[in-house]
């Protein structure tokens, strides 16, 4: 299964799980995983056992700076921990999160959507 994570760091107020990203991957035959910083722990796991069983994972993030992770935390533990080839796009800033990220084998890229047309096989 490939799977492409949603993250959102943001306030309650802004969180919205509407986006083109989403629908795009969910299009190409990928299992899309939806949290943000305000998400319990119960959905914690469900991300972490899917992204154990997952053959690919690509993540979108969208923070904003100075809030708090929650329990994202667990999420991003999961993810450092899996020998998958991973992804990821950071929209906006968090130091927290750039940090995390540096010391990952994570392969940042500009545009997701572009590794869709880019790699042909990601369709299938």
């Amino acid at each position: 299964m490939k799977l492409f994570c949603h993250i959102q760091i943001k306030p309650m107020s802004e969180i919205s799980f509407t986006g083109t990203l989403n629908e795009l991957f969910r299009k190409a035959g990928y299992l899309v995983f939806e949290a943000d910083n305000h998400s319990d722990s119960y959905l914690m796991e469900q991300g972490k056992a899917l992204i154990d069983e997952a053959e690919q994972v690509i993540i979108h993030f969208e923070s904003l700076e100075n809030e708090s992770l929650g329990q994202l935390k667990m999420l991003l533990e999961a993810v450092r921990k899996s020998a998958v080839p991973s992804l990821y796009q950071l929209d906006g800033k968090h130091d927290q999160v750039e940090k995390m990220l540096k010391f990952m084998k994570w392969e940042k890229v500009d545009a997701l959507a572009d590794q869709l047309s880019s790699n042909p096989s990601a369709s299938k």
